[in-house]
């Protein structure tokens, strides 16, 4: 299915360029590195803390069954 040319047009336009359409300023890039706190992040450190707290375990969750009778 295409669209009509008129309809294209307008899609163009509300479409967000993220490399043209967002401006940033230097207060932006300025909270941007801020945000970061100066510090390196430890991804490794992350992921062992994510396997201690049991964050990749994997729970199945037990079905429900309804006695009601399902119809369209």
């Amino acid at each position: 299915m295409s669209l009509p040319g008129k309809s294209k047009k307008l899609l163009n336009k509300t479409l967000l360029d993220l490399e043209s359409g967002l401006p940033l300023t230097r207060k932006d890039f300025r909270a941007m590195k801020r945000s970061r706190g100066g510090h390196d992040l430890d991804l490794a450190g992350y992921v062992l803390w994510l396997e201690e707290i049991g964050a990749f375990e994997t729970r199945k969750a037990d079905a429900k069954i309804y006695a009601e009778r399902f119809e369209l």
